[in-house]
């Protein structure tokens, strides 16, 4: 959805692209959250099998050779998963045919009696040796590695558990999308009351703000009446610039298509030019200090709004000076507003940057809330970063940093 400016006797277009980006965005934020949780326990679930299904295997091998081991008569004709050693009281050693050739230095009389681990090479066996009354040991073992059913289990969890992270993924990214539907709809019923609040607010406005003037021109300084009609007419113009920053907010939601290359140091020198008379009514020093051809690609109108909005807000809160200053830092272009006021905390930006909030009514004038709000909103529609910090001397310095664009 597109906010296009509004003029005189025509109303605002809307479309719904921006919109479906903020549902596509949402519904592809939840597939990959819905994916990852399923990956997690699918991970998780075949990790506990194995660690459990080997220690079952384990104690399953221990049973089956201390079976073996006290029941064979004959090394010729093993258990399955089960290799036998024999030896007699100073003769050799026998072993069944399925003894890999390792197992060829284990001497059964040289083990212990009972159960025990013997490792073959890189392998090791749960082994039992069992010693018969004749003085003869028989030793039974079998490989603490041979968990192919457990290992089979496992590989058959991933695997399954894999298209199961797939079709988790397919499934939340429908369900998101369905499920944000009704918030990108809100989202463009919300613009468009915005867009047609803002249509029938303004000639009733501009009106209101002319016959307020003519009001004023029509008494004398001396009249009981001029000082409100004074106050009644800053009220109106106070209306005109809150619609202003809501309209240019609205407009931010959805970023046009093309952008123009804007001199954000001519940009500066125009709002200082725009604040001088209100700087020098407040007993404000403004000082510009740019650095010439630099640009940035965006919308010139909502940069300017930004700009003005924060020089406003430095001259209202400053003692003696407030300084405005353009410069570029590799690929980013810096636009700094600093005053010699009381300063404001680094940490509360976030708070101080949400529509309506107001810090310590210090300032001269009455503060609405908007500036921080759309100077933020600016920022990210332009793909900067704002940031504040406290001077040295006194008061705060706030800073847009914005992607330098390059010369033409």
């Amino acid at each position: 959805m597109r906010l296009w400016p509004l003029t005189a006797g025509r109303r605002v277009r809307v479309r719904s692209d921006a919109d479906v980006d903020v549902v596509r965005r949402a519904a592809w934020r939840f597939a990959v959250q819905t994916a990852v949780a399923v990956a997690v326990v699918v991970v998780l679930a075949a990790i506990l099998m194995y660690v459990t299904g080997s220690q079952v295997a384990a104690r399953q091998a221990s049973e089956r050779t201390r079976s073996a081991a006290t029941t064979a008569d004959d090394v010729t004709d093993p258990q399955p998963g089960v290799v036998l050693l024999a030896q007699r009281p100073g003769g050799p050693v026998r072993r069944s045919p399925n003894a890999p050739e390792g197992m060829s230095r284990i001497a059964p009389a040289s083990l212990p009696g009972g159960p025990d681990r013997v490792r073959v090479g890189r392998l090791e066996y749960a082994a039992y040796t069992s010693v018969r009354p004749d003085g003869s040991h028989v030793t039974a073992l079998a490989d603490l590695r041979d968990h192919g059913e457990v290992g089979d289990r496992s590989a058959a969890i991933l695997l399954g558990g894999g298209f199961g992270i797939v079709a988790a993924g397919l499934v939340g990214w429908f369900i998101g999308r369905r499920a944000m539907r009704p918030v990108g709809h809100a989202l463009a019923l919300q613009r468009r009351f915005v867009a047609d609040a803002s249509h029938e607010l303004r000639t009733p406005l501009a009106a209101l703000h002319l016959r307020v003037q003519l009001l004023r021109r029509r008494l004398s300084a001396g009249d009981p009446l001029f000082a409100e009609v004074e106050r009644l007419e800053a009220d109106s113009r106070t209306l005109d610039e809150i619609l202003s920053d809501l309209l240019v907010s609205a407009q931010l939601s959805h970023r046009p298509d093309r952008s123009e290359r804007v001199d954000v140091a001519a940009l500066a020198g125009e709002v200082a030019e725009t604040m001088r008379s209100h700087a020098d009514a407040a007993g404000v020093v403004l000082t510009v200090r740019a650095d010439a051809g630099v640009l940035v690609a965006g919308s010139r109108a909502a940069l300017r709004r930004a700009v003005l909005a924060l020089v406003d807000n430095a001259v209202a809160h400053a003692r003696a000076s407030v300084e405005l200053g353009v410069r570029r830092d590799g690929g980013t272009v810096l636009v700094r507003v600093g005053d010699d006021g009381e300063g404001i905390d680094p940490a509360r930006l976030d708070e101080l940057t949400q529509r309506f909030a107001r810090g310590q009514q210090t300032g001269r004038g009455r503060r609405f809330g908007l500036g921080l709000a759309l100077v933020r909103e600016v920022v990210r529609a332009h793909g900067g970063d704002l940031r504040v910090d406290r001077r040295a001397g006194g008061g705060s310095a706030f800073t847009l940093a914005l992607p330098a664009a390059a010369a033409a």
